[in-house]
């Protein structure tokens, strides 16, 4: 019985040997607002889903089915979502008299946001099939 008390005290004292030593680290953190300067937080993190839509007053876009009034806005919240993820997947669903060069804006946003994968959603009903 006191074989088997040792051979534990043993196996014990080598298992914690390897063990890291846990301490506190200091940390010297600037005082300030705790405030945001900008409210970018992503909605959804699996898939980032832009739409593209045109109204009289110019092109607005959404991202999973929340609106933003202007590209510019879009712009800073794909820079939010690409900081958390660029491995989302984005997927640009485009409106019919959505002007080409807003397209394109958006396009070249997520590349140079380097998000890995950018597509095109097509609807098959208005698309004919050949």
């Amino acid at each position: 019985m006191i074989d088997v008390v040792f051979l534990l005290l043993i196996f014990f004292i080598c298992a914690s040997a390897r063990q890291s030593r846990e301490a506190l680290l200091a940390a010297n953190l600037p005082s300030g607002s705790i405030e945001a300067a900008v409210n970018a937080v992503p909605v959804q993190v699996d898939q980032a889903f832009v739409k593209l839509k045109h109204r009289e007053t110019g092109t607005i876009a959404e991202i999973n089915n929340t609106e933003y009034a202007t590209i510019e806005l879009l712009e800073t919240q794909l820079q939010a979502l690409a900081q958390v993820g660029p491995e989302v997947p984005v997927i640009l669903d485009i409106d019919g008299p959505v002007p080409f060069g807003d397209v394109i804006r958006v396009y070249d946003l997520c590349q140079r946001l380097k998000f890995t994968t950018i597509k095109f959603a097509i609807d098959l009903k208005k698309t004919p099939v050949k």
